[in-house]
């Protein structure tokens, strides 16, 4: 004859396993956050080569998990991220963009591999980066496209990485 606590001790421990929501809701946001506070870290550097760690780390998230976001946190953290970099309007213009065109990706490609989602990041960070560049040439810039190359290479090159971190981080939150 078992014994009810035995079952009860086995569905606590159980119950304690799984993870928390907060940690589950947080931990995509904050990571966001955090990459768009990237330009506020002292490097001194001559061209644009950092690349936009804010709108990659994004991206990432929405690679892996495809509800995460909600049709409108690409203004709210896109807004924050232009706060952040001291550049008005561009993230809160482009982000809410790359989710509708990964939404129309989505539909058309239901199954991705690992090189559709870097050709995919690939074009919407340059697409990101070239409506940047566009938004602030008209607000009063002069640059041209070549003297962002290497920031859009370099963005390029790194994407794998940056959807390598966003899944540590997605195994670590849903531990």
């Amino acid at each position: 004859m078992m014994r009810p606590a035995l079952n009860l001790g086995r569905r606590r421990t159980e119950l304690m396993n799984q993870p928390s929501p907060i940690k589950i809701k947080m931990v995509p946001t904050l990571s966001v956050m955090i990459a768009s506070l990237s330009p506020a870290f002292p490097i001194v550097i001559n061209y644009p080569v950092l690349p936009p760690l804010g709108a990659m780390v994004f991206l990432g998230w929405r690679l892996l998990q495809r509800h995460i976001w909600f049709p409108w946190s690409g203004v709210v953290l896109g807004f924050f991220n232009d706060l952040a970099n001291g550049t008005p309007g561009t993230a809160t213009l482009t982000w809410p963009m790359m989710q509708l065109i990964m939404d129309l990706v989505d539909q058309r490609l239901p199954w991705r591999d690992y090189h559709t989602d870097w050709r995919l990041g690939s074009m919407l960070i340059t697409l990101y980066l070239l409506l940047a560049l566009t938004i602030a040439n008209y607000t009063g810039g002069r640059t041209t496209v070549i003297f962002i190359m290497p920031q859009i290479i370099i963005s390029i090159l790194l994407f794998p990485l940056c959807i390598r971190v966003c899944g540590a981080l997605d195994q670590w939150r849903l531990r």
